[in-house]
């Protein structure tokens, strides 16, 4: 798999204790097995394995990888503040700005006739 994006993280998991993440995303893949797309994203430092998210198209399985990272994120978030890699040495240290990455899209609603 070819790797498009990466992102280097910092979590804090106790005070003071840093555990570094690295988050990548592979370029989206056919597979016949499967018979659709597939995207890899691997969570180094956090997760154990790569995590492979499928979609009808190419397109589709990279929102959705997309969209697993911003939920992961939001969910690890909810307990503890996340950093950007390196920042915390830095005065003051940087929290990572979810939603410079993964802004709230509002839902389209279907037009009453």
């Amino acid at each position: 798999m070819t790797e498009i994006a990466e992102l280097k993280l910092e979590f804090e998991a106790a005070k003071d204790k840093l555990t570094k993440v690295t988050i990548s995303l592979s370029a989206p893949e056919y597979s016949k097995a499967k018979g659709a797309w597939g995207c890899e994203i691997m969570f180094k430092g956090f997760f154990e394995k790569p995590q492979k998210i499928f979609g009808e198209d190419s397109f589709q399985a990279l929102c959705l990888s997309l969209e697993f990272i911003n939920r992961t994120l939001r969910h690890v978030m909810e307990t503890t503040k996340i950093y950007m890699g390196g920042s915390k040495c830095t005065d003051p240290p940087l929290l990572w700005p979810a939603d410079a990455y993964f802004p709230e899209t509002p839902r389209q609603e279907k037009k009453q006739d």
